[in-house]
């Protein structure tokens, strides 16, 4: 079970909402939409035909201090319920702050394996993140078609370019069908 552990304490009841209902939607192996109208982000989750346990996170709108968050609990949520891959879908990203780097990075941690970022570490986390970014972080998830906006936040950052970048659902779900990845 996933704990609220790793968020601020503060955040915790902001982010507990958003936590349970995609974890009884995901149990329950359902499309799972959301929509904030404070930030005009929506996020969609669907199965990848073929390739169990992986599933496609689409998200539209900002990625910011605001909405990231979001990102993470719902990577989590996956990851308790099996989900071992996860491709996130860029294109309909209006802007990626750093932020939403930050929880690009976190999520990619979570699913390599390795123990996710504190986010009230601030600046010195994140630097500390990109000095020991693990070879293993791209292995499980891929991002998709990035927005204008997202692509440059992505080639303008360390944290950005340890991640593989895709031009759709078909070649990213080829490069994982390929991978030779240990359960």
């Amino acid at each position: 079970m996933i704990t609220m552990r790793t968020f601020p304490s503060w955040l915790q009841g902001l982010a507990g909402g958003v936590y349970q209902r995609y974890r009884r939607s995901a149990q329950a192996g359902e499309v799972v939409e959301v929509r904030k109208p404070a930030s005009q982000s929506v996020m969609t989750v669907v199965e990848v035909d073929g390739l169990a346990p992986t599933r496609l996170l689409r998200w539209h709108g900002p990625l910011n201090y605001r909405t990231y968050l979001e990102v993470i609990v719902a990577a989590q949520a996956l990851y308790a319920t099996g989900v071992r891959r996860l491709l996130i879908d860029l294109e309909g990203v209006t802007s990626l702050e750093l932020s939403g780097l930050f929880a690009l990075h976190n999520v990619a941690r979570l699913f390599a394996g390795a123990s996710l970022l504190d986010p009230e570490v601030g600046w010195v986390g994140l630097r500390a993140a990109t000095e020991e970014i693990p070879s293993a972080l791209a292995e499980r998830v891929k991002l998709i078609a990035p927005s204008q906006a997202a692509e440059q936040s992505l080639c303008n950052s360390a944290l950005g370019r340890c991640l593989e970048v895709y031009p759709d659902v078909a070649t990213a779900v080829a490069a994982l069908d390929g991978a030779n990845l240990h359960w």
